[in-house]
């Protein structure tokens, strides 16, 4: 079953590594800083610690966005605009990231086991058969006792 898991969640793995790298560029773009426990990672660059902080939020571990270098800047509409951006690409990263694809994926766990069990008998069988053909293989090499 942890097999057939796994081929299972080959596409789902790769989506999901699709949309990390999306949200890791739009908090790029909009220039979020980097979160002080993410920043401890030393040699990931900025993409690999944004990439690192959305997975954290992604698996549940929330940590609130960052964006101190930005209120030093001059006040403006465009700086207003930007920080409402930011919060609303982070509710919508959590929403689609931690809520979505997660019970996306215990959608497919699911799905593997309905399928697994149901065939449960033909595995059963299937397993006893190797283990009686890999008895036979190593019973021609042993004597039997008298």
């Amino acid at each position: 079953m942890v097999q057939r898991s796994f081929i299972d969640l080959i596409p789902f793995i790769t989506s999901y590594l699709f949309f990390q790298c999306f949200w890791a560029t739009v908090f790029a773009v909009l220039k979020v800083e980097i979160d002080a426990e993410v920043a401890s990672a030393v040699g990931l660059g900025y993409f690999g610690s944004l990439f690192l902080m959305v997975w954290r939020n992604s698996t549940g571990k929330l940590g609130l966005q960052n964006y101190n270098g930005l209120n030093s800047m001059p006040k403006s509409a465009l700086l207003y605009v930007n920080i409402e951006l930011i919060w609303l690409a982070y509710f919508a990263q959590i929403i689609f990231m931690l809520v979505i694809m997660l019970n996306f994926i215990i959608a497919i766990i699911d799905q593997t086991y309905i399928a697994v069990n149901k065939n449960k008998n033909i595995f059963v069988y299937m397993n006893k058969a190797e283990l009686n053909e890999e008895y036979y293989q190593l019973a021609k090499y042993f004597k039997p006792l008298k």
